[in-house]
């Protein structure tokens, strides 16, 4: 971030139970903070081993010139307007040109 300080936004659980049937819709997670600006990081640190359903990223997608719209967990409505100033959510397991990255985890293991 070439910062000398960093400031603690907030923190936030997320569960997800085994056995989930409904994947997490694919997103960026800049959109849902309400904040502007790119330096800002997000960190994915599991509290249990996850050998299957692995956060799931595409790789390259922190350098898009646009984010991804938003879009509500519940019922993949839009989150906010579609006015152009995001990209549609993308579908990775269906377009050859996005790589998607993933990794069995341990506790305390953490992406950034």
């Amino acid at each position: 971030m070439q910062s000398r300080s960093a400031q603690f936004f907030h923190d936030h659980v997320l569960v997800k139970e085994p056995g989930t049937q409904k994947p997490t819709p694919w997103h960026q997670d800049i959109p849902y903070y309400f904040v502007d600006g790119s330096q800002t990081v997000s960190f994915w640190i599991p509290i249990d081993p996850v050998k299957e359903a692995t956060l799931r990223l595409i790789a390259g997608s922190h350098k898009w010139e646009k984010m991804v719209l938003p879009v509500r967990w519940l019922n993949d409505s839009n989150f906010y307007a579609d006015d152009g100033d995001y990209l549609p959510v993308p579908d990775p397991d269906n377009d050859p040109s996005m790589k998607v990255l993933e990794w069995e985890m341990e506790p305390g293991d953490a992406i950034l």
